[in-house]
């Protein structure tokens, strides 16, 4: 399916949500009213050592819409839908600047043209028991529902560097695929599990894959009190891929953290780390397709509205990662890392974000990667 042939949808849903309001990206929390969000968020990175540079931007489409309304029991049946278009735009892609540097991950998530044309998600939701029991089916993005938190996994809003925008340890945050996902929220506890098609390779309903038989399998416990001042959650995931025909299977666990305090959760404490077995390339040919990182996450600290500005926020992480076997036989060591960034909310409309990586490379050496970058976006929803 081409963009061209996407237009008209897109106009056609802008019309029927009427009047313009605003909304971050989709919930999926019960009672959350219809929306449509679309956004361009154009970066550009320079690195101060190696004296490359990387701009691409990214046009993302998200949507929530309620097909059926019912009653507590039974709850609302929903479609969601997240369609994305990365490009390149200005220098070198992000995967080759970062290997000339000598760093073990990218210095953002937007390594063009991968994906070049993809639709990230489209799925039914069903949310039953007032809230308490949620299924979704259809084309999901494991990074999205699972280890997730607002202070990380998304490089249009917070960090840029692929270790925090997306799992350079474990293939399981991006392995999207058709598949089925549940979840069950208690008062303080949560539990969900999710079965994704592992090797779809399509952008958009790769059908032909699922009879290859080779899925993600993924479980995650989380505990998350009911606070009046903040967020906190803790959750541990164990998760298996199935072996495909140039990676062996994979198992790993994955840990994360959040955790925000003040008074009107003016500061947060967040973090993620990864560990894995397996997942190495079957053939000397599929070792490129290995992730470069065997173990490594990260820890952050985050000021909400500083100065007293709301939207903005003043983070940082510290990264580490342990390479893989390849990767050391091909000079690298344990990779550290710094990222900084403040987000500034300069208009309801756009955010401006200056952001600094200080990364220890393949030579021993601290590169600094200097960046910026703008988000434009548009939101509606009926009745607002």
């Amino acid at each position: 399916m081409s963009r061209l042939c996407l237009l008209p949808l897109v106009a056609l849903l802008c019309l029927l949500a009427g009047t313009a309001a605003r909304a971050e990206k989709f919930d999926d929390e019960p009672g959350v009213p219809d929306f449509l969000d679309l956004s361009v968020t154009p970066q550009y990175q320079s690195l101060h050592r190696d004296g490359g540079h990387n701009g691409n931007y990214e046009v993302d489409f998200i949507g929530l819409w309620t097909l059926r309304q019912g009653d507590e029991r039974w709850g609302d049946t929903r479609v969601v839908w997240w369609w994305l278009y990365n490009h390149t735009f200005s220098g070198t892609s992000t995967g080759e600047l970062s290997s000339r540097a000598g760093l073990l991950w990218g210095i953002n998530d937007g390594d063009a043209p991968d994906p070049e044309d993809a639709l990230g998600v489209l799925a039914l939701q069903q949310v039953m028991f007032d809230g308490q029991l949620e299924l979704l089916a259809g084309k999901l993005y494991p990074g999205n529902d699972f280890a997730e938190s607002d202070y990380w996994g998304d490089d249009r809003d917070t960090f840029l560097s692929e270790m925090m925008a997306s799992d350079v340890a474990g293939r399981w945050f991006a392995t999207i695929g058709l598949g089925l996902r549940a979840t069950w929220n208690a008062d303080n506890w949560f539990i969900q599990g999710m079965m994704v098609d592992a090797q779809a390779e399509k952008a958009y309903l790769d059908f032909d894959s699922l009879g290859k038989g080779r899925f993600l399998w993924g479980v995650e416990l989380g505990y998350r009190p009911k606070r009046p001042s903040g967020l906190t959650s803790l959750s541990l995931m164990p998760y298996r891929i199935d072996a495909t025909e140039s990676l062996t299977s994979e198992t790993g666990w994955v840990a994360a953290f959040t955790h925000e305090f003040g008074e009107q959760a003016d500061y947060a404490l967040f973090g993620r780390y990864t560990w894995r077995n397996g997942g190495e390339g079957r053939t000397p040919e599929a070792v490129e397709d290995e992730l470069p990182v065997r173990r490594g996450g990260f820890v952050g600290v985050a000021w909400n509205a500083p100065l007293q500005r709301p939207g903005d926020r003043l983070a940082a992480a510290f990264m580490h990662g342990t390479p893989t076997d390849w990767k050391r036989a091909q000079g690298y060591d344990d990779q550290y890392g710094l990222e900084v960034y403040w987000k500034v909310k300069a208009m309801p409309w756009l955010l401006v974000t200056p952001d600094v990586q200080l990364v220890r490379n393949r030579d021993d050496e601290i590169e600094t990667i200097l960046g910026m970058m703008f988000k434009l976006q548009w939101s509606w929803s009926p009745g607002a």
